[in-house]
């Protein structure tokens, strides 16, 4: 599970993914403590709650019917968006879950992550 400053950055700004996740979900959000994470010292405003959604709970806010249909869409989208490179080391710059939450986002509400803004823009 990724714990990161950039994954905790993304989510926090991902507001409308929350919404959908609590609207539309089979689990009681924020009920599971294998999502939900209290980050110590987080920036400046010292503690922080954050929603880190798992793979399987990023999956689930896209409408496919096929996990191999998820996978491909995902892949070309982060080759279209340079995120993954493609090299023999199999190196990338996001994690997985990053890298889903930048699909969902694109996908649902065409959003895209700014790293410098540290925030989601319409595309």
């Amino acid at each position: 599970m990724d714990k990161s400053e950039r994954y905790a950055d993304m989510c926090l700004m991902a507001e409308e993914a929350l919404n959908m996740h609590q609207k539309y979900s089979k689990e009681i959000p924020f009920h599971q403590h294998d999502y939900i994470y209290k980050i110590d010292n987080y920036r400046d405003l010292g503690c922080c709650i954050v929603w880190l959604p798992r793979i399987d709970q990023l999956i689930e806010m896209l409408d496919y019917d096929c996990i191999l249909d998820v996978i491909s869409q995902v892949y070309d989208f982060a080759l279209d968006n340079h995120i993954i490179y493609c090299n023999c080391t199999g190196n990338s710059n996001w994690t997985i879950e990053q890298l889903y939450l930048a699909f969902v986002m694109k996908e649902k509400f065409n959003k895209v992550w700014k790293e410098e803004e540290k925030d989601w823009v319409k595309r």
